[in-house]
């Protein structure tokens, strides 16, 4: 197999775009228009005719590039053609440009030596009826709860919730740079047949809210946020359960984007979800001292 490393410049877009879109590991994370806003720079490994791409999301340190996995862009890797020995010739080409290298590669990227990170989904094809005998008697307590008020779900403005999000958890996610929230909020507004947030009300006021990104194949969950925890304690419950809701019967995937943390996993696996992991890829080839410093 002939892998070629393509500088950005030289990347059919059209041809990359489609391959994400039919591959049956195409996610939104690798389409040209997100990448381009979310990344500082890329370039890509592409085999054949695009039957196989990698975009590799790279920056520059001390004078040497790297790849790194951007905030918002959970799975990465290898999208289109995925058998154990297009996997291997992709990674051994990556590692011939980038002597460091620390990224997520996707679901259909297993390897042994990929270190297996959660991410729970829920299938939405069948009818809420049958989704919802799924969900733990926990999570069905809460639903009951929420049913003892007057409950408005609709659409919320991406931006405003985004904010929100970065406001409330911008501290216990040091790692998340504020450029990054300017990132998704700009992508939010350029691409709106992507955008997805929804919002729910208790009585007038804001209880929960949610923005992520959704093609044809999934719905991902990126910004859950808790308004007034003390005050609705069932709020998060009733918001993806009305998604749930929403979306059941379609032939769509609501992605959670996690987690490793045991409260949200739980909190996940309460709606029915499964546990379909992606595979963090880590190689340091830097010279002494170099290797030490990252």
């Amino acid at each position: 197999m002939r892998i070629q490393y393509i500088e950005y410049s030289d990347i059919d877009f059209e041809k990359w775009n489609t391959r994400i879109m039919e591959a049956p590991n195409g996610m939104i994370y690798g389409i040209a228009d997100f990448l381009n806003i979310m990344c500082e720079k890329w370039d890509a490994l592409i085999a054949e005719d695009y039957i196989s791409i990698m975009p590799l999301i790279r920056r520059r340190k001390f004078g040497i590039d790297y790849l790194y996995q951007p905030p918002f862009i959970q799975q990465s890797g290898i999208f289109g053609n995925t058998d154990a020995e297009t996997l291997l010739a992709f990674i051994r080409s990556a590692k011939k440009h980038f002597k460091f290298a620390e990224i997520n590669f996707n679901f259909n990227n297993a390897t042994e030596s990929g270190i297996q990170k959660n991410n729970q989904i829920i299938l939405l094809n069948e009818d809420y009826e049958i989704l919802i005998t799924r969900y733990t008697n926990y999570a069905q307590r809460k639903i009951k709860q929420a049913a003892q008020y007057n409950i408005q779900y609709s659409n919320i403005d991406p931006s405003t919730n985004i904010r929100t999000y970065q406001d409330l958890f911008g501290i216990k996610t040091a790692h998340v740079a504020a450029q990054s929230y300017d990132k998704l909020i700009l992508f939010h507004e350029q691409n709106t047949h992507y955008s997805f947030s929804r919002g729910l009300w208790v009585d007038g006021q804001i209880a929960a809210s949610v923005s992520g990104i959704k093609d044809h194949r999934r719905i991902h969950l990126l910004t859950l946020t808790a308004h007034n925890r003390n005050a609705f304690p069932f709020a998060t419950h009733a918001l993806i359960d009305q998604i749930i809701k929403e979306f059941s019967g379609q032939e769509l995937i609501l992605d959670f984007e996690g987690s490793e943390l045991p409260g949200v996993y739980a909190f996940n696996e309460g709606f029915g979800a499964i546990n379909q992991p992606y595979f963090f890829y880590r190689w340091n080839h830097l010279p002494w001292p170099l290797n030490y410093l990252k």
